[in-house]
């Protein structure tokens, strides 16, 4: 009688799946740059640009203006050769304020410029009003984003180009400007807290459309 074999027990093997993110919630625009005549919230578009409505407004006007060129997410990707895209971004934005119907534009001054560290990605020129009289603007990052020099003035990045220089962003230094502490962008005067900023904005030192 021939003694019992020993049956051996292959481990089982578990195939993992690659794992995929799901939050592509910075890709967002890139919706509305492929597909500007199907999306709700475009103001206008062409060949090199798209300008939407901000979803979460931070003042009673707030537009991006989105590159078209995908090869571009930041302000920092901006080289010489890009001026004539500023320029044209610079132009369309000011054309769809020129357009907007009567009592759309509220009165005050409006401001063109750059995130120096976006948080979404696709090459976008804010077009904001200065009263940041909004109920999405809920935080010091929201304030300090567009109140202090976080915030790129569109002409200031087309004079670097102009200059012959690429555009250069510190991004430690950036993301340091987020957690300073928050003031008045017209008049100086210290904002200790969200409270406070809702009372003071919109300032009225300078800051009205004469």
């Amino acid at each position: 009688m021939s003694a019992p074999t020993e049956k051996t027990t292959q481990p089982s093997v578990v195939v993992k799946k690659p794992r995929t993110s799901t939050n592509v919630w910075n890709q967002a625009l890139l919706t509305p740059l492929r597909n500007p005549e199907t999306t709700a919230g475009v103001v206008r578009h062409t060949k090199q640009v798209v300008i939407i409505h901000d979803k979460y407004p931070k003042s009673q006007l707030h537009w991006l203006v989105l590159a078209r060129d995908e090869s571009l997410n930041a302000v920092d990707d901006l080289k010489p050769e890009h001026i004539p895209l500023v320029e044209h971004m610079i132009a369309e934005a000011q054309a769809a304020l020129n357009d907007a119907a009567e009592g759309v534009l509220p009165e005050y001054k409006i401001r063109f410029g750059f995130h120096a560290v976006p948080s979404m990605k696709v090459l976008h020129m804010h077009v904001i009003s200065q009263d940041f009289d909004s109920t999405c603007l809920k935080n010091k990052k929201h304030v300090n984003s567009f109140m202090s020099s976080f915030f790129l003035d569109a002409n200031d990045v087309l004079e670097t180009l102009r200059s012959g220089r690429a555009v250069t962003i510190d991004r430690d230094d950036a993301e340091a400007l987020l957690k300073a502490d928050m003031q008045c962008p017209r008049c100086g005067a210290p904002l200790r807290n969200m409270p406070a900023v809702k009372q003071h904005m919109p300032c009225t030192e300078s800051n009205t459309v004469k």
